[in-house]
């Protein structure tokens, strides 16, 4: 008898341990799974429009992130109340975005919008795109396949955001990317966007624009008109990979950088905050802390610049008027 209870034990403990090690099995699959349901919704139709709120990312990851893994889709705003629209829009109490705005780095004062990423057939991570829209005083910016967001703060003001976004697949043909690239830049042209320049740099005329895109300094639209192909692939060959686009309208500045792989980088910038202006000062601008300091000081080093220009053959155009 004490035999057969013996045995009975052991086969017991057995049975407990294989349970145990079925139910660890099951938990590790389940932790390597991280997916959302929804994000694979979204992989097959990325016109999926819906929103959810975000949450304030746990301790152990990055503290200037928002975690934006459930959205579908961003309404953002550089008015004033820009920050006051983007809580309410994202269910934040005041305790949670005061909390996101003490953690983030002071030198940047900025927050990521962490949009996460989807996962294809064999479980590897891919990037997420969600439809993003901003509106500005007089226009309103779409991108649609947005996969990285990040906006600036000043007094609890947002005065500028930082948003790449995909125009073409990485795959297409350059005759292919060149299409979606003049159909998106017309719409911007459209809108009433217009050569810019930072307030310290020369005013090259229009009539230097072949040279300055063979020299890699810097992209002007041709009378405010698209680039033709050959310029387009020119650029994108040559020793830059990019064009490299400052744009103005109504207050607000523009920085759109399209890079060899057919994304584009958006620097949206309200231009009469002086940190707007902070990550392109050269040397002699970084110390000034006052807008109308800046302007004077600006206007000095475009001086020489454009002093510098005219020595290497290029023409400045006078009838340029700073719009801040």
């Amino acid at each position: 008898v004490s035999t057969m209870i013996l045995n009975l034990l052991i086969i017991l403990a057995l049975l407990i341990f294989i349970t145990l090690v079925v139910i660890v099995v099951k938990n590790n699959k389940s932790s390597k799974d991280t997916s959302y349901p929804h994000q694979k919704e979204m992989n097959d139709s990325q016109s999926t429009y819906w929103t959810e709120s975000f949450k304030v990312q746990s301790d152990e990851k990055r503290k200037d992130m928002i975690d934006a893994e459930k959205i579908g889709f961003l309404k953002l705003s550089l008015k004033d109340d820009g920050l006051i629209d983007l809580k309410h829009q994202l269910n934040l109490s005041n305790i949670q975005m005061d909390v996101l705005i003490q953690e983030a780095p002071k030198s940047l004062n900025r927050l990521i919008i962490d949009f996460g990423c989807v996962y294809d057939h064999d479980g590897d991570e891919d990037v997420r795109y969600v439809p993003v829209e901003l509106s500005t005083e007089s226009v309103t910016l779409n991108f649609d396949q947005a996969f990285f967001c990040c906006f600036y703060l000043a007094d609890r003001e947002i005065y500028s955001y930082n948003i790449s976004d995909r125009w073409s697949d990485e795959n297409a043909t350059l005759e292919q990317a060149y299409k979606q690239f003049t159909q998106k830049l017309a719409i911007l042209l459209k809108q009433g966007w217009k050569n810019y320049y930072l307030p310290h740099d020369a005013r090259y005329a229009v009539s230097c624009e072949e040279r300055l895109l063979k020299e890699q300094q810097h992209t002007i639209l041709p009378n405010q008109s698209i680039l033709s192909f050959e310029q387009f692939c020119n650029c994108l060959e040559g020793e830059l990979h990019a064009i490299d686009l400052n744009l103005y309208l109504d207050g607000i500045y523009m920085s759109v950088f399209y890079d060899d792989a057919f994304s584009v980088s958006f620097e949206i910038n309200k231009a009469n905050n002086l940190l707007s202006y902070k990550s392109y000062c050269p040397e002699g601008l970084d110390d000034v802390n006052e807008i109308e300091a800046y302007k004077v000081k600006a206007k000095l080093l475009r001086y020489k610049a454009e002093q510098e220009a005219r020595q290497h053959g290029f023409e400045i155009d006078e009838s340029y008027i700073d719009p801040i």
